[in-house]
């Protein structure tokens, strides 16, 4: 017998959703949900065991984010990151969202940098990124330990053409001057690299502010 229960919602006035926990026990049905405006997903998957399936795990939220493309705002946290990572390694299409404000809980170490990829390039209308890399950070070490293609290294390995984004105006990255001096670095090079680009008049117009 399953030990996963399913979540029905059916709120045509709701505007914000905020979902956490153990993903792997949850499975979620929506219905009429057309006025959400913001979203935050906050799940765990660190209660997995060794045969963790994170083909499976992807295809779930995959689903879940598929419902909720048409919020205006989006946030997600590491595990839901790393997990995208997983498709973004395997060559899978991204999502494609019309969020235009997204926020990402993440340290942006290497095993995130490919799911915050897939995530920017399925986000075309996106005007603000906020990255808040001082966030209580965990990882699914079973899961990063079955990425190992091959006996390829997928972490360094991984290259992608990406597209610019267009109506990106503001960037936003908290508790850079937490972290060290690498990582920081890191992470600068990052959303220098992903979010390079024009604006629609074909001019560098955006902000960036880091504290």
């Amino acid at each position: 017998m399953s030990d996963q229960y399913v979540l029905e919602i059916s709120a045509p006035k709701l505007l914000m959703l905020e979902l956490m926990g153990d993903f792997k026990r949850q499975k979620f049905q929506f219905a009429n949900i057309s006025s959400l405006v913001r979203v935050n997903l906050k799940f765990s998957g660190r209660v997995c065991s060794d045969e963790y399936d994170h083909e499976k795990r992807r295809t779930q939220l995959i689903e879940l984010l598929e419902r909720l493309q048409h919020v205006n705002q989006l946030e997600l946290w590491d595990w839901c990151i790393q997990v995208l990572s997983y498709g973004e390694l395997k060559g899978l299409p991204s999502l494609v969202s019309s969020c235009k404000i997204l926020t990402l809980n993440s340290h942006v170490l290497k095993w995130d940098i490919p799911g915050i990829v897939s995530l920017l390039q399925g986000s075309p209308c996106l005007e603000k990124l906020v990255v808040n890399m001082s966030s209580d950070y965990h990882h699914a070490q079973k899961f990063l330990d079955s990425c190992n293609f091959d006996g390829e290294d997928p972490w360094t390995s991984s290259k992608r053409i990406l597209s610019p984004l267009l109506h990106l105006k503001t960037i936003v990255i908290v508790g850079l001057k937490g972290l060290s001096r690498r990582i920081s670095a890191s992470a600068c090079a990052v959303f220098a690299a992903e979010c390079s680009g024009s604006g629609e008049d074909g001019h560098q117009n955006r902000k960036v502010r880091a504290f």
